[in-house]
């Protein structure tokens, strides 16, 4: 994956099964480039690519993660800022399966948690949680943040998703002046409802703070150890 100015929009790689994909954007500034994400698929670990889709984009892919397609059939997806595209890479199509607002910033990221779900940041100060059962029915609700929004210095969009245990961890905003990048944990296994609008979310835990504004938290990992030490 390219990455630009943390932006990392010019390609994204899937492993599913035995097959591996690689969405690809051709940049219409680029030589050739025409606006489209193309998605190639390997099952000789690279030596022949195949071209199984193009999709039309403003923007690069911003995620491809192994989730379902609209029937809650297993599915790479691929992310971009205008959707969220199941991909059948034997017959050659896609599929919508949840629909974006086309902000550069929608879709970087996304990431399925261990509990299933779908989490996709949405434009700015939002991350949407998109669910498919194995029945094809689908749920979606704004995970948070919390409230109306957070606090100023603390506002952007979804840098980096770490799917960890019953946790979502993500790295959050810092991408302007006066602005502080900061680390949340959202707990996926609780949904609550607001009690005057009826409207579902997770709970948000924050977990860290940048002291420094304008710096992005590109990356984040795991240890199941108690020393810190990865």
């Amino acid at each position: 994956t390219c990455r630009n100015n943390h932006d990392d929009d010019m390609g994204k790689l899937v492993s599913f099964g035995n097959v591996l994909l690689a969405a690809i954007y051709r940049h219409p500034s680029a030589t050739d480039g025409n606006g489209t994400v193309e998605v190639w698929s390997t099952t000789d670990s690279g030596a022949n690519w195949v071209l199984d889709v193009t999709i039309p984009s403003g923007d690069g892919p911003k995620a491809f993660v192994d989730y379902v397609n609209k029937d809650g059939a297993r599915a790479p997806v691929l992310v971009l800022s205008e959707g969220a595209y199941s991909i059948d890479y034997t017959n050659n199509t896609f599929s919508l399966i949840q629909e974006l607002d086309g902000n550069p910033a929608s879709g970087r990221w996304a990431a399925v948690s261990n509990l299933g779900a779908l989490y996709i940041g949405v434009g700015e100060d939002a991350v949407m949680v998109v669910n498919i059962d194995s029945n094809g029915q689908k749920k979606s609700f704004i995970s948070g943040p919390p409230g109306d929004k957070l606090v100023t210095a603390r506002q952007g969009h979804v840098n980096y998703m770490l799917p960890v245990n019953e946790w979502m961890l993500v790295a959050y905003g810092g991408h302007a002046a006066s602005k502080n990048a900061s680390i949340f944990m959202i707990d996926t296994q609780v949904i609550l409802k607001d009690p005057e609008t009826g409207k579902e979310f997770n709970p948000w835990h924050h977990m860290y703070q940048d002291a420094t504004a304008n710096l992005d938290i590109v990356a984040l990992a795991y240890s199941p150890e108690d020393d810190a030490t990865p």
